[in-house]
């Protein structure tokens, strides 16, 4: 069963954007659960921004399957170092242990421990980082990144209010790269980690030309290199997709991980503008002693087998080790009234995609509805993590750009998934 509720934030309500990118990052045993970050995005006039949104959804304990929506805090944060993200959209994310992209500080600032209520002892960042990659901004001038930004938070937690006395601390850096190897310079790409999170994959895009990209590249965390992966068959040249990683998650931030990940992307739009609804399947083993690793095959699920609605700048969310869910979107006729189900085999050769129609649970009355319009949208993102508090995982969509976008705010909603 999937039903979505939408969740009130509270202290700040942004502005309706699309083309963001949000990851729920796990923080230290000695705060609650997750944060998810927001950065970036396009309003509905094209104009980019590089802000840094927080939303802190409040603990959900194991017994316990809804949260108070009353209760998601929204607050928009400013780095406690240097580091700045240009303005920019259509980037990617992924979330990687912190340890592998950032060297957390030996102390804090003391603007930023004036107000501590944890103290120096507890000084530790998140245990994960959000990395964005690459985007774009159109106005006044067309700028096409190519760079790489790791993103952490630090939460001030109180034990003794049982609330958060001040919004988290933030940190960005640029993720520094060696070798020659690197990425074009894209947007309305698509990237995934390994299931390892060790490394990163981009697929796709536009490039800074306006061509469509058809190539794909692995980052190692562990060597900071970039791989180009060249195999027969890749594709055809896609922008505005989406790719997930299906298989178990093996998460680890040691560099003797070795694992074999199935990268799934779906869906995009060519050079033509036609959209599709293949389901492209890579399979890739990787081996973290070494400095390189070896894509293994590759299959191409096409459009009759698979059975998906073609889409694009759509967003998806893993489910499960073998099933994900696609999230809002452009079709031939517009926002897509339904999302879609992808199923694969465990070996990751095929997989079939199947509509699902929208419906929202009302958080008080428990009154399940039509959807509403802030997710018939595009340019969506999404994001999932299990509470550190155990019980079932968490799936939340910040909404993107909608028909009334000009005019609007910020939408969350959380999925409610049952099996």
């Amino acid at each position: 069963m999937f039903t979505w509720s939408e969740r009130q934030l509270c202290a700040l309500r942004p502005m309706s954007k699309g083309g963001h990118a949000i990851q729920a990052l796990r923080l230290r045993p000695s705060s609650p659960d997750h944060t998810i970050i927001m950065f970036g995005g396009s309003d509905a006039y094209g104009v980019s921004y590089n802000d840094v949104i927080a939303v802190e959804p409040p603990p959900v304990d194991a017994t316990t399957t809804t949260s108070d929506a009353s209760s998601w805090r929204c607050t928009e944060l400013q780095p406690t170092n240097s580091g700045i993200i240009s303005q920019r959209m259509g980037h990617s994310s992924v979330k990687v242990p912190t340890s592998l992209v950032l060297t957390p500080p030996t102390s804090l600032p003391p603007s930023a421990q004036t107000d501590d209520v944890e103290g120096p002892s507890e000084s530790d960042w998140s245990v994960e980082s959000m990395v964005v990659f690459g985007g774009y901004q159109a106005v006044p001038d067309m700028i096409v990144h190519d760079d790489l930004y790791a993103i952490a938070v630090r939460s001030r937690w109180s034990e003794v209010i049982g609330t958060w006395k001040a919004p988290p601390l933030l940190r960005v850096e640029r993720v520094q790269t060696i070798g020659a190897v690197s990425p074009s310079a894209r947007h309305s790409h698509a990237s995934c980690t390994n299931t390892a999170g060790t490394s990163m994959f981009v697929m796709g895009g536009s490039g800074t030309e306006g061509g469509v990209l058809r190539d794909c590249f692995e980052f190692s965390f562990v060597h900071k290199l970039w791989q180009e992966i060249t195999l027969p068959g890749l594709g055809i040249p896609r922008e505005m997709v989406s790719a997930v990683c299906f298989g178990k998650r093996k998460y680890a931030d040691t560099a003797t991980t070795s694992s074999t990940s199935h990268i799934a992307v779906y869906g995009g739009r060519d050079v033509l503008g036609q959209l599709s609804s293949d389901v492209t399947l890579l399979h890739h083993y990787n081996n973290n002693d070494a400095a390189s690793a070896t894509a293994v095959s590759l299959d191409v699920v096409p459009q009759d087998i698979s059975q998906g609605a073609p889409l694009c700048c759509h967003t998806t969310l893993q489910l499960a080790p073998w099933v994900a869910l696609t999230v809002g979107g452009l079709s031939s006729m517009g926002p897509p009234p339904f999302d879609t189900l992808m199923v694969a085999n465990e070996e990751g050769t095929t997989a079939r995609c199947v509509p699902i129609p929208r419906s929202i649970r009302n958080s008080s009355s428990g009154e399940i509805t039509p959807a509403p319009a802030g997710l018939f949208g595009f340019g969506h993102s999404s994001c999932s993590w299990q509470p550190s508090s155990g019980g079932p995982s968490r799936y939340v969509v910040v909404s993107g750009l909608t028909p009334d976008a000009a005019s609007g705010t910020l939408e969350v909603f959380e999925l409610l998934f049952q099996r």
